[in-house]
């Protein structure tokens, strides 16, 4: 049994200290996207993952295939294409002051490629796939 993941994974910019995004010169930098942290959770519990998703062919990409790697979730089926990667920027919220995220992932790898992750992919009786709302949002060759 594998679990497929399918959707995009982004890098998440967020300043230290809970400094507001209009005040930070700097930004920590972590590896997110709602499925790929699915497949994170379910590695650590012992079951064979594998993530479909598009990457960019440049040193960003290396930042979420490490993160794939540490935790080993697979990386069979992720394509790389010339583009960019999708990031958000959060504020994390801080006493009685509300988070805020900023999405920055039209034209991303993902987003223009994503739907030929799919094309070849063989899958057998017990797979699980996991996907959410927001993968068939982004890409609209994936919706049809």
């Amino acid at each position: 049994m594998t679990v497929f993941g399918f959707g995009e994974v982004l890098l998440r910019y967020t300043p230290p200290n809970y400094e507001q995004l209009k005040d930070t010169h700097t930004f920590d930098v972590n590896v997110g996207g709602a499925e790929l942290n699915a497949l994170i959770t379910l590695a650590e519990f012992g079951h064979k993952t594998e993530m479909l998703t598009v990457l960019p062919q440049h040193a960003l990409s290396h930042i979420a295939l490490q993160k794939m790697y540490q935790t080993r979730v697979g990386t069979e089926f992720v394509k790389q294409q010339q583009g960019r990667i999708g990031t958000y920027y959060m504020e994390e919220s801080f006493g009685y002051r509300s988070g805020k995220v900023i999405y920055d992932r039209e034209h991303s790898t993902f987003a223009e490629h994503g739907n030929t992750v799919v094309d070849d992919l063989a899958t057998q009786s017990g797979d699980y796939f996991i996907f959410t709302g927001i993968t068939l949002a982004v890409n609209k060759t994936i919706r049809e």
